[in-house]
């Protein structure tokens, strides 16, 4: 079975970010809570559609929107600032799944293999990645591990 993962260039970007969901199946419920409190509370503009999940190591899912503005309240606890500097992404969308059908476990099965591949053919990858729901479409955005070696003169 071949599976059509496509490269794109990101550029910077900000999210605002949830602590950890305590269930993953409840994601549209904080959804609805983020969004409010950053109409009412917040400096920050929501930039297009796209809600993010960051999933860490398979087994920890927090919420992410993409904004831009500055933190009123920079003491907020359950919420964090999140920069993501210009990288490559590798992208796998899901043809004939959607929101209303959408199977969690089945899906991290998924992106395990899917990752699973993608580490053995492109090299490392991050243990972060990202569920990306747009509208009716849903991808996975894969990261490449950072080398954080630095050349020095």
């Amino acid at each position: 079975m071949s599976v059509q993962i496509k490269k794109i260039l990101s550029g910077r970007k900000r999210f605002i970010k949830t602590a950890p969901l305590k269930n993953k199946e409840e994601w549209g419920h904080e959804l609805l809570l983020l969004r409010d409190l950053l109409t009412l509370q917040s400096n920050f503009q929501v930039v297009g559609s796209k809600v993010y999940l960051e999933v860490q190591s398979f087994d920890q899912l927090s919420l992410m929107l993409e904004v831009v503005g500055v933190p009123l309240n920079p003491d907020q606890k359950t919420l964090t600032i999140l920069d993501q500097e210009a990288s490559e992404v590798l992208v796998y969308e899901f043809a004939n799944l959607d929101l209303f059908n959408l199977d969690f476990e089945a899906l991290m099965d998924t992106a395990k293999a899917i990752s699973k591949g993608i580490d053995a053919r492109e090299g490392k990858l991050s243990s972060v990645f990202h569920i990306v729901f747009d509208n009716e479409k849903i991808e996975l955005h894969f990261f490449r591990q950072k080398d954080y070696i630095q050349n020095l003169p």
